[in-house]
């Protein structure tokens, strides 16, 4: 008895809280639109390294570009590489909030950051 309780619960803990919970996917199109700014990501996700394309936009420069994407996932934790084709890089560190809702901070290499929101289209 006592080692199929042991088993139950490390099937729960797995469940809720491992890889195979429900934000294991980040497979798909994920967008996070500012007032002025918006980046979209086509993520691909293979166990836990993540890899895709994106593109970036801003409104008041009207200027836009091509980012590429590289980064791990375990559980709710993502951690991310942007680099954008004008060379700058960026560290996108975030928590999944669920299956499509993604909120975190986006560091840039040459200093500074931004709050970003991502939703799962």
């Amino acid at each position: 008895m006592r080692p199929t309780l042991v088993w139950l619960a490390c099937a729960l803990a797995i469940g809720c809280t491992g890889t195979l919970g429900p934000w294991s996917n980040l497979n798909g199109t994920w967008n996070a639109l500012g007032v002025d700014t918006g980046i979209a990501l086509e993520l691909t996700q293979r166990g836990t390294t993540v890899s895709g394309t994106g593109t970036w936009w801003n409104a008041v420069g009207r200027t836009s570009g091509t980012l590429g994407v590289s980064g791990t996932t375990v559980g709710p934790d993502v951690e991310l590489t942007l680099r954008y084709e004008t060379g700058m890089t960026a560290r996108f560190t975030e928590v999944l909030k669920d299956a499509n809702h993604m909120r975190g901070l986006e560091a840039f290499s040459s200093g500074g950051a931004d709050s970003l929101f991502f939703l799962r289209q």
